[in-house]
């Protein structure tokens, strides 16, 4: 019965991975960035999540096997901590590859934008300012400010954050369940 698992597992691994390196082909070569609409990357992120999470479930439940005590904790601690870190990496590889993406389009922007702004600078005369240089310059300014603040991350703290939540809410749920029988086992 191991082995058959064992190969099922081997076998969902494999495809997963590949998924993810479709997944990171896709936006190392085929996605456009757009600075200004970030939530085109969402789709992407959702199933990269959902795959990650997935496995990151799959350890949970195998580390609620420790909490038995006639489990064999070398062979277990391996097989919580496969599927775990195989979750981080699925996670970790697209998100990676778009935030390089990302970050270079954003610094190309950026030396656009300063060449734009010392230029419309220079042209500027201190003495007798032109309104529609100052104008100009304004409007630069806010382009860079705003370009600066579009993040290279496509999943913020609160989407990491609730990755975790999903992935321990059975923990939590498993593990009251398990000290709720001991308690009522004790009893009678």
């Amino acid at each position: 019965m191991v082995p058959i698992m064992a190969a099922y597992v081997g076998d969902a691994m494999h495809k997963t991975f590949y998924a993810s390196r479709f997944f990171t082909q896709l936006i190392q070569t085929k996605l456009q960035v757009d600075l200004f609409q970030p939530g085109q990357m969402d789709p992407i992120m959702r199933i990269v999540q959902s795959v990650a999470l997935a496995w990151g479930l799959a350890g949970a439940i195998l580390a609620m096997a420790i909490l038995d005590t006639d489990v064999n904790r070398t062979v277990t601690l391996p097989m919580v901590a496969i599927p775990s870190i195989f979750a981080v990496i699925l996670l970790l590889r697209p998100m990676l590859a778009l935030k390089k993406r990302t970050h270079t389009k954003k610094a190309a922007e950026l030396k656009k934008l300063n060449s734009l702004l010392a230029k419309e600078w220079t042209d500027t005369k201190p003495d007798m300012p032109d309104p529609e240089a100052v104008g100009r310059l304004g409007g630069l300014l806010a382009m860079e400010a705003r370009i600066k603040n579009v993040r290279d991350w496509p999943l913020d703290i609160s989407g990491l954050g609730r990755l975790a939540f999903y992935i321990v809410i059975p923990l939590l749920s498993w593990s009251g369940a398990a000290v709720v029988e001991r308690a009522i086992d004790s009893l009678f």
